[in-house]
């Protein structure tokens, strides 16, 4: 059997290169009636500053229960494990 690698990888190449060029000349048509002309027209939304940003309301999470809860899952997933390996022959 002849050794295709050599010549095989210049034309594996150009191929490449040729997909690439075509793909980056071929027209995307744009999306009609994607924006509303209203919303063209509009203006740029106000920035708000530091102190006018919302405050976040909810608490922050207990890390103490995600690690028990986390620790818990693996506990399980442990077992699981366990199970299917003595099942399993």
């Amino acid at each position: 059997m002849a050794n295709l690698t050599r010549p095989f990888a210049p034309s594996l190449l150009a191929a490449v290169a040729l997909v690439a060029l075509a793909a980056g000349c071929a027209r995307v048509p744009e999306p009609r009636g994607a924006t509303s002309r209203a919303a063209e027209a509009a203006d740029y939304p106000a920035l708000l500053t530091e102190d006018q940003m919302p405050v976040r309301s909810e608490a922050e999470p207990d890390g103490a229960a995600i690690a028990g809860s986390l620790q818990a899952r693996a506990a399980a997933l442990r077992a699981r494990a366990r199970a299917l390996f003595l099942v399993t022959p």
